[in-house]
């Protein structure tokens, strides 16, 4: 685990990471956002190479939906260009978790890695371990609609 003080990230990196944490979890609770957040961070402290990096962007393209296959609420994001008012109230809140999450320091390998929506999970397993490899990680519990695991 690579032990390093994040309230010092680059605004660039933060800026990556609240990106890519828009387009993961728009419509989300902010629980699960938070969660979502932590497990980039957990990722990107890991150390391991498989997340991707070196950078924070690199990381979130590897491993995140939102910022590989560059979903509208993504886009919209990284452009700053919202449908909306409420759109653009969202991206802020998730700002704000993100900044909660770092000034508290509540990041690290005490939090999940990888998070999946059931049915997202039973598509996968029955792909067989192709695509993940359940059998690699330890379910960490559920937070909202989303079972987590890690290494």
């Amino acid at each position: 685990m690579v032990e390093v003080d994040l309230s010092l990230m680059h605004p660039a990196m933060r800026k990556s990471l609240q990106d890519t944490m828009y387009g993961e979890g728009e419509s989300a609770t902010d629980e699960e956002r938070k969660m979502m957040i932590q497990s980039a961070l957990s990722r990107y402290m890991s150390g391991k190479s498989e997340f991707g990096g070196p950078t924070m962007k690199d990381l979130l393209k590897k491993g995140y939906y939102a910022a590989s296959k560059q979903n509208d609420p993504y886009k919209w994001a990284e452009s700053g260009q919202f449908p909306d008012a409420g759109a653009k109230a969202r991206y802020g809140e998730i700002g704000k978790l993100i900044e909660a999450v770092l000034g508290d320091k509540d990041y690290g390998a005490q939090h999940a890695q990888f998070y999946f929506t059931p049915e997202e999970e039973q598509r996968i397993r029955k792909g067989g371990t192709k695509e993940f490899d359940f059998s690699r990680v330890k379910p960490r519990g559920r937070v909202g609609r989303y079972n987590t695991y890690s290494y």
